[in-house]
């Protein structure tokens, strides 16, 4: 009866699949995907990687999911397994793909990205079957600053969604490499768009502060047009001046928009708050103690030199498009020198921790990295 059972319902589902004697699109099966979510019958990862995972791999971006070493689950790494990794040649991967519980992503980005430290690997992908985020992990910078697309298969549209997936998924494009000149290209315009949007606040205090005539003749005219008649140019400044430092003026951040007219939602970012005080490092080294020093970089580097420098360089860690150690003085000036050594420092604080703490993990050493205030 079991066995019995189990066929009817392979028929069953070949029949749905191919109903009017058409596969189902990658869009058709997002939207079934979508409904299931919405009445969480994905108990678990397990189910995640099985229902939708797969799903999506093999049912609507080609890929062999009866062949294990291309297709390879829990594929080991240092410190480690990731849940799947897409392998060309076989056994070699090229995407890793992490899968946790429905609404257990946020925190995620760490386990996966100190599996795939120095692999090489172009495309990493953390899902919770919901949530979709994308990196390129070869980019320098912190989680953030390598994600370069999330997708929300409940909130963004199928179409929306199968445009990305296969952009950066689909089996061939994997294979023949173009999924990674794509991405690479898309970081680089996210980034793009992440520096103006940060940088938009300080070109609107400066348009203030010049006096933008541009500026404050348009907001002149518009106000005639409203009403009949033309502010003072004393007017306009205090408004504008009372605008800027306004809290609930309304005006906030702008976010970049997503590459390639993808557009995937992304949760609602809090408003505008004041600057963070400037932050050190503090490093407990293995034997107890502590390396703490006003500036971060001299932290950072002191601590790589207490690991062991020969031993982090053995380790051919790349920042900055560089070797984070090097015998040579570096084409950056960002830079410190310990002994015949050279250690780039060119990131923020929040990526001087993670490289430690990803240093201290490959080396099997136990270090605490935190960020204090000066």
């Amino acid at each position: 009866m079991r066995l019995f059972l189990l066929k009817f319902m392979r028929s069953a589902t070949a029949f749905l699949i191919m109903m009017n004697g058409q596969p189902m699109t990658l869009a058709e099966h997002i939207d079934d995907i979508r409904e299931m979510l919405r009445n969480e019958q994905y108990p678990n990862e397990d189910a995640i990687s099985r229902g939708v995972v797969l799903r999506i791999l093999c049912d609507g971006l080609g890929w062999p999911g009866y062949d294990t070493r291309v297709v390879y689950g829990q594929y080991p790494l240092e410190g480690g397994r990731v849940d799947f990794a897409l392998c060309h040649p076989e056994q070699k991967p090229k995407v890793l793909i992490e899968v946790k519980g429905v609404g257990k992503i946020e925190g995620g980005e760490q386990q996966l990205f100190r599996y795939a430290f120095h692999r090489g690997v172009p495309i990493i992908v953390l899902t919770d079957g919901q949530k979709w985020r994308f990196f390129y992990p070869l980019a320098p910078g912190d989680y953030r600053e390598r994600e370069v697309v999330e997708l929300n298969l409940i909130e963004d549209s199928s179409e929306k969604v199968a445009r990305c997936l296969t952009r950066y998924l689909l089996c061939e494009s994997v294979r023949n490499g173009e999924a990674f000149e794509t991405i690479r290209e898309d970081h680089q315009e996210t980034s793009k768009q992440r520096q103006a949007a940060k940088h938009l606040p300080e070109a609107w205090t400066k348009l203030i502060e010049e006096e933008n005539e541009s500026l404050l003749d348009a907001l002149s005219n518009k106000t005639e047009s409203l009403c009949g008649h033309k502010p003072t140019k004393e007017q306009i400044m205090v408004f504008l001046e009372r605008l800027e430092t306004t809290p609930s003026s309304g005006i906030e951040p702008v976010k970049p928009a997503p590459p390639s007219n993808i557009s995937p939602s992304r949760e609602p970012e809090e408003k505008r708050k004041k600057p963070k005080p400037p932050t050190r490092l503090v490093v407990t080294m293995p034997d107890g103690s502590k390396i703490s020093h006003k500036h971060a970089t001299e932290t950072f580097a002191d601590a790589i030199d207490g690991l062991g420098i020969e031993k982090v360089e053995s380790l051919n860690i790349r920042l900055a498009d560089q070797p984070l150690i090097s015998t040579s003085v570096p084409s950056t000036k960002h830079h410190k020198r310990r002994g015949e050594h050279y250690i780039v420092h060119h990131c923020n604080t929040n990526s001087k921790k993670q490289i430690l703490e990803e240093i201290a993990a490959e080396l099997g050493e136990s270090i605490q990295v935190e960020i204090v205030e000066k």
